[in-house]
């Protein structure tokens, strides 16, 4: 699955996870990086990505990506032939965008902590 989320800030983060059968998808592979994998980037850049082995660390990545992963406003899906399609909300409810929510998350851990 490839999702590109186009947002407020044309930020986005390059988490890539592997479940590989784990019942729990914390319990999969979790990677971080530098890279956007394109081919004129892995030709003239040197990009990096790390491996993720922290637990509380995976959880909260696997939080940023269910937050990407429901995106039904900023998000678009590439079908089979590479093309990308934009996502429309099947109801108005759900129409926060992927920067809304993590912006949301980043003010809930700020009042747990503060």
């Amino acid at each position: 699955m490839v999702i590109s989320v186009i947002g407020r800030f044309l930020e986005h983060s390059r988490v890539f996870f592997f479940r590989n059968g784990s019942a729990d998808p914390i319990d999969g592979e979790f990677y971080i990086g530098s890279a956007d994998w394109m081919y004129r980037n892995l030709q003239n850049r040197v990009e990096a990505v790390t491996p993720i082995e922290e637990r509380p660390l995976r959880e909260r990545l696997w939080q940023t990506l269910q937050v990407t992963l429901s995106d039904q406003r900023q998000a678009w899906d590439m079908d089979s032939e590479g093309n990308y399609v934009q996502r429309i909300p099947a109801d108005a409810g759900l129409e926060t965008g992927t920067q809304r929510g993590l912006m949301t998350l980043a003010q809930q851990r700020w009042r747990v902590t503060a």
